[in-house]
């Protein structure tokens, strides 16, 4: 009698090839493709209130990545693919997001070191200079963040004070996500990640967790169109986490809608966080909530684009006391000149207030600069 259960493995373990062999014929051929995007930006800065500080009058910037991907579509209509995301430069995460993906008539699955759908679903403001996004602006950040943090302090100013894509809790940390297929414009979207104990993603996320655990993020987006060339979209988003070291619990909620008419877009994005301060993976020592807002009027044909951009943020600490008020203003365009490569020039105007430091400190920042932008 001892001998049948071996047998029953036996004849589990020989079956496997069997399924493998059915899968593999019931798919086409892999696919493997390259993608990604490159921006060069270069700046002239002119800083204010520096005291006898050097900081530097100009700046070259880069934001780049290289997407490797794979896909195979199934006898059913079933893609199944992988995508890996490297940083075409020296960054905190060398590999980006990488993950497995799974999307047929009923929806989109994701399995990997990706970003949420409180991001993903996030429909953002329009972008209207190439290579440079003003509700989340990779390319340009670290000039912010060196003057200001170097002349009034650490910490002056973090992402969460210049962005208002929902990503700061989860980051790329591994988790599963899934989209619902969009019905009459509405689409919902579900993640969870066990924790964030490495939000730049990795191989796995076991092991004893310091951080945040129990990641729940949701999103709801609406888009449509009218036949009078009006065009619209809007999206919810929220992030909630379970704290392990007894401090509250941070959360996010972020709200934006986008209007078109033929080639004129109007768009407005909002993120409330709080208690960011819990989440170690990014520095906010003093944030019990922080509102990130931003507008954008916009232009934009097959040929050129050009408009404006306003954003401010405000950091309360948990006494209510008002840490940071930051304010940024951008003018700008671009031009087409092929497929998939634009010229882009900008003027940006960043200003910061720290209410609560001796003196109230100041400054401002002015970037006039040009960017270079390739999409492959």
């Amino acid at each position: 009698m001892k001998s049948l259960p071996k047998m029953g493995l036996h004849l589990s373990l020989c079956a496997i090839p069997l399924c493998f062999a059915n899968l593999a014929h019931a798919a086409s051929s892999t696919t493997l493709s390259l993608g990604g995007y490159f921006t060069q930006s270069a700046a002239i800065i002119d800083v204010d209130e520096t005291g006898n500080l050097n900081l530097e009058d100009e700046s070259l910037d880069q934001n780049g990545e290289i997407h490797f991907k794979g896909k195979s579509v199934l006898e059913n209509g079933t893609e199944i693919g992988l995508r890996v995301e490297l940083e075409a430069s020296s960054h905190g995460d060398q590999i980006d997001e990488h993950y497995l993906y799974l999307v047929a008539d009923w929806g989109k699955l994701i399995i990997g070191a990706e970003n949420g759908v409180a991001y993903l679903g996030h429909v953002g403001t329009q972008r209207f200079v190439p290579g440079l996004s003003s509700h989340d602006n990779e390319l340009t950040d670290n000039v912010y963040f060196n003057t200001f943090n170097s002349v009034i302090g650490d910490d002056t100013v973090t992402y969460a004070h210049i962005s208002t894509a929902p990503k700061l809790i989860s980051g790329d940390a591994n988790k599963v996500s899934y989209f619902t297929p969009r019905i009459v414009g509405l689409q919902f979207g579900g993640s969870f990640a066990p924790n964030n104990e490495n939000a730049n993603g990795s191989e796995s996320n076991s092991g004893s967790i310091n951080k945040q655990e129990d990641i729940f993020e949701m999103s709801l987006s609406y888009k449509g169109k009218t036949e009078k060339n009006w065009a619209y979209e809007l999206s919810l988003s929220s992030v909630r986490a379970s704290n392990l070291a007894g401090s509250a619990d941070p959360e996010s909620d972020t709200v934006a809608a986008n209007l078109s008419y033929k080639n004129w877009h109007v768009g407005y994005s909002q993120t409330n966080s709080e208690n960011l301060n819990s989440v170690n993976s990014v520095k906010y020592p003093t944030a019990h909530e922080v509102v990130a807002r931003n507008a954008v009027l916009s232009y934009r044909n097959d040929d050129y684009s050009f408009g404006v951009s306003f954003f401010e943020s405000e950091e309360d600490n948990s006494a209510g006391g008002r840490e940071t008020d930051f304010t940024n203003i951008t003018y700008g365009g671009g031009i087409k000149l092929a497929n998939g490569v634009g010229l882009g020039y900008y003027v940006s105007t960043a200003e910061v207030e720290k209410p609560l430091l001796q003196g109230a400190p100041s400054m401002r920042i002015t970037l006039v600069g040009a960017t270079i932008d390739l999409r492959f």
